[in-house]
């Protein structure tokens, strides 16, 4: 499953919770899973805690204080602001995406390189086995 989700609370302590589909039921029969259904995953997930904006926390949108300096903003301002959050928000999404990427790239490179291996070597012990096998051959013509 891909996508986001927001959650907005008071403070304190929060869990979060993550799990694959097939953890412990397959197919809602409450049947347990045999042992070779059961595959380690791996999921990629980020967590961001922000502030709310100021305009949802001051109902008066024509000043803002910042570093100690009350500065007038207007409706505008304050459109332009949202826009460079959210296009901020989705750049994050997008560098979190490509870094789950990356990785799982590495992963299915080791897996590619290690078959190859696999398969070298196999090819290697049948040119091996042939050769051996014409020279017993050729040894018993003789």
């Amino acid at each position: 499953m891909q996508g986001t989700f927001s959650k907005q609370s008071a403070a304190g302590k929060h869990w979060l919770c993550l799990e694959n589909g097939l953890t412990y039921e397959q197919n809602g029969d409450n049947a347990p899973m045999p042992p070779n259904q059961r595959v380690t995953r791996t999921i990629g997930f980020s967590l961001r805690i922000k502030k709310n904006n100021a305009k949802s926390n001051n109902n008066n949108p024509a000043t803002k204080v910042e570093g100690g300096v009350e500065i007038d903003i207007d409706d505008t301002t304050y459109r332009l602001l949202d826009m460079t959050e959210v296009l901020n928000e989705k750049f994050d999404s997008l560098l979190d995406h490509m870094s789950f990427m990356k990785s799982r790239e590495i992963v299915h490179r080791e897996l590619h390189e290690e078959t190859f291996t696999k398969v070298v070597r196999w090819n290697i012990l049948e040119i091996c086995t042939v050769v051996l096998v014409s020279d017993v051959r050729m040894g018993m013509n003789e």
